[in-house]
């Protein structure tokens, strides 16, 4: 009993140090993204991934089954997109308008919430796995700082898309935490967290190469325990690959010879290794396409940089086996998106901040063995000195990401001629009612890429709402015939046909956007046409279906309740109207027509 007391006295203190050191590092993400948790949606992907897509807007099961089945947006990450469903449940918000400025039925606040959770969840596995390394809690503490607070980590913390790369980072971190812990559940435990990393993105492919040397620092198993073990994860690991790679289309921007494709990935390495020392001029697109990077004087010299390096981890290996490991880890979390096969985002630039998440725990590991080794503590206050400035740093690129003019004003800030930053901006500025702003930056982007289906898309919806529609068909014709299947390109012309009184013409642009990509926007406003036209008895049918299918508004009701009361349906009509004021109460056309109805009931 007396040697039982005593232990749980001797253990209660170490016990204190790990909690305080687990309330540092949430601390620590509070401070520098809590501020992200009351940000809007960017619309730069957010709203695809969240309220302009059409499976999780409103919410279904039918549609939560079809993301498990079919890719989405050239990706097949169903794990990420039914958090994203459990979180457009929860972000249901009655008076939206107040939160975000998108016109969003959601409540973005707690989707950046779970991305500041999920991040903070990632630091924490992060310190228990140095702590099995180095078996010493300051520097185990002081390598997930540095991990949780790099700046390079802001743009997957404050942006609402990146919500599937956390949770892919979090589990592959879950997975390697039960790996290291050996033993056939522990490793069959670790399989499926693996896997479960993969259905929330596909970069989690670079796992099975990260566990090696982390184990190896732990355990040191023998090289065929590893071949049969990861073995198996490698062969999952290309299942994934082969998946994405046949939903995914390469822009021709993206293509470069396969020869020439270890200097693209010699460019990137240099790049990174460059941003996590000096973690300055960050942006959303660098502009570093392959041909970009290829044509740099510099490409030649950093490869034989990359090679150097590659040559000092292999003679170091054994002296320093912990810096020849974090160097693995640094490389591998960075291998899938290197450059040495394309991907889709390699248009704009085959490097990105949010490409460095999980690989940030290789400059981690490092650090906190380095600390361990030490015996001066003169290194421990120049790791503080530097874990402060970064989230100094990190803070500040956090605020940024407020909006998404703010996000776009700091990307053009770096790279000018971004066509994400003009596009983005030139789309935001519209959507805030200010369109002459908009056009300045939609006609820079169309000067620079004249291809750019999106910029004569956005310019089209600038020039309508200056009043200036014909100009406007001109800039929606050259969209489609860019891009065909352009998401609301159709939707867009046919509200501009309606405002030259073009109606047939109207209808047609909407079946073809109902074809497409079945908005229900789209359904709403042929109904309003069909109306119009004095087509009531089709325009039912129509109004239905986009209320069945869409998140109907007090005018989706007010609508079909018009074209009931057009076609005798009174009681119909009565039922619609009640819908609508169930919405908004003191919406005037719906109490309007629910007078008008009163006064036909009694006659």
């Amino acid at each position: 009993m007396k040697a039982s007391a005593l232990t749980s006295r001797k253990l209660q203190p170490h016990t204190q140090r790990v909690a305080v050191c687990c309330a540092m590092i949430v601390v620590a993400c509070a401070l520098v993204f809590g501020q992200s948790a009351g940000f809007d949606f960017i619309l730069f992907d957010d709203q695809l991934h969240t309220f302009e897509n059409p499976f999780l807007n409103p919410p279904s099961w039918a549609g939560l089954a079809h993301l498990w089945q079919h890719p989405y947006e050239q990706l097949y990450v169903p794990l990420a997109y039914t958090l994203f469903a459990l979180l457009a449940v929860l972000a249901q918000a009655p008076h939206p308008e107040r939160f975000t400025q998108t016109g969003a039925p959601f409540n973005p606040h707690v989707f950046h919430v779970t991305n500041i959770t999920l991040h903070a969840c990632s630091a924490l596995l992060v310190f228990f796995l140095l702590r099995r390394i180095v078996t010493k809690d300051l520097p185990a503490l002081t390598g997930a700082l540095l991990f949780a607070l790099h700046p390079l980590q802001v743009e997957s913390v404050a942006w609402i898309s990146e919500l599937r790369g956390l949770l892919a980072a979090l589990l592959c971190l879950a997975s390697l935490t039960a790996y290291t812990k050996q033993g056939w559940p522990r490793y069959a435990l670790a399989t499926f967290l693996f896997v479960l990393a993969l259905l929330a993105k596909p970069s989690a492919v670079a796992l099975p190469l990260i566990a090696v040397p982390v184990d190896a620092l732990i355990n040191r198993r023998s090289w065929k325990q590893y071949v049969i073990e990861i073995g198996p994860w490698l062969a999952i690991a290309a299942v994934f690959l082969l998946l994405t790679r046949g939903v995914q289309t390469i822009p021709p921007a993206a293509l470069a010879p396969i020869a020439r494709r270890p200097l693209v990935a010699a460019g990137a390495l240099a790049f990174y290794a460059g941003k996590t020392i000096a973690p300055l001029g960050l942006a959303v697109d660098y502009g570093r396409t392959p041909s970009v990077i290829l044509s740099r004087p510099r490409i030649w010299a950093e490869a034989l940089g990359v090679i150097a390096a590659v040559v000092c981890a292999w003679f170091a290996r054994k002296r320093w086996p912990w810096a020849a490991a974090a160097a693995i880890v640094w490389a591998a979390g960075l291998l899938p998106v290197l450059g040495l096969a394309p991907f889709a985002f390699e248009s704009h630039s085959v490097v990105a901040d949010r490409y460095a998440y999980l690989s940030l725990f290789g400059p981690a590991l490092a650090l906190a063995v380095a600390l361990a080794k030490t015996r001066v503590r003169w290194p421990f206050a120049v790791a503080g000195i530097a874990l402060v400035m970064l989230g100094a740093l990190a803070h500040g690129r956090c605020g940024a990401w407020k909006s998404t003019i703010s996000i776009m004003r700091a990307e053009l800030g770096v790279n000018p001629n971004s066509s994400i930053g003009l596009v983005n901006i030139g789309n935001a500025y519209v959507k805030n009612g200010e369109p002459r702003k908009a056009e300045a930056y939609l006609r820079r982007e169309i000067q620079l890429d004249p291809r750019s289906s999106l910029a004569h898309l956005d310019l089209g919806n600038a020039l309508v709402d200056e009043g200036r529609t014909a100009e406007a068909l001109t800039e929606y014709d050259d969209a489609i015939a860019i891009e065909p299947t352009l998401r609301k390109a159709h939707y867009d012309r046919g509200i501009g046909l309606m405002n030259i009184g073009d109606l047939t013409d109207a209808i047609a642009e909407f079946d073809n956007e109902i074809a497409l990509t079945g908005y229900p926007p789209a359904r709403v406003n042929k109904g309003i046409v069909l109306i119009e036209l004095r087509r009531p008895a089709e325009a039912i049918p129509v109004l239905q279906q986009a209320i069945a299918s869409g998140r109907p508004t007090t005018s989706w009701y007010t609508n079909l309740a018009l074209a009931q009361a057009m076609t005798g349906h009174v009681d119909d009509a009565s039922a619609s109207i009640a819908k609508a004021l169930a919405i908004d109460p003191a919406d005037r056309t719906a109490l309007s027509i629910r007078q008008a109805l009163a006064r036909e009931q009694r006659k």
